[in-house]
């Protein structure tokens, strides 16, 4: 399936005013992630996955464990990301970023044998990853938007941050 960026005015109204600062939080989190992943840091783990997110991911490791080898993703370059999605509810937001990275993807035994895949070949992986963030009082963006431009206003702000149109 073909994904578009979500546009610049979607942004605007779910808050978020600079994509390109968003999307390396987020690539700077997934490779938090697969690092923590390749290094089995359950407390970096943990940190930044869900519950859910945590308790998969550690069950893979285990898996992993119980025939005594260890699966590597080793992060070579980003080479596309694209938010295709932000959704709001009334505890959290919801962002879908669409990512194509190329990367190593071996598995190896303990003595360090690489039992599938190739330590020097390279693979390019699409995956579209869910970050969620729970809202809080600084935050929630209210149902006030902008007469000029679209963007959302925060409760007690005098002007848009976006264009500076006085409220």
């Amino acid at each position: 399936k073909e994904y578009n960026d979500v546009s610049e005015i979607v942004l605007l109204n779910h808050g978020i005013e600079d994509r390109h600062l968003l999307e390396q939080k987020l690539l700077k989190i997934y490779q938090d992630y697969e690092n923590a992943r390749n290094n089995y840091d359950k407390n970096a783990l943990k940190k930044i996955c869900t519950e859910k997110q945590y308790n998969e991911t550690i069950s893979n490791i285990d898996i992993y464990k119980e025939v005594n080898q260890r699966k590597y993703n080793i992060i070579n370059e980003i080479i596309d990301v694209k938010i295709v999605d932000v959704s709001d509810s009334l505890i959290s937001t919801t962002i879908t970023l669409l990512i194509k990275v190329s990367m190593n993807s071996y598995i190896e035994d303990s003595i360090g044998k690489v039992v599938r895949g190739k330590k020097n070949r390279k693979i390019i992986k699409k995956q579209r990853l869910k970050f969620v963030k729970k809202l809080t009082k600084n935050t929630i963006v209210t149902n006030r938007k902008c007469d000029s431009c679209g963007a959302p206003i925060k409760e007690n702000d005098l002007e848009c941050s976006y264009c500076g149109l006085s409220t």
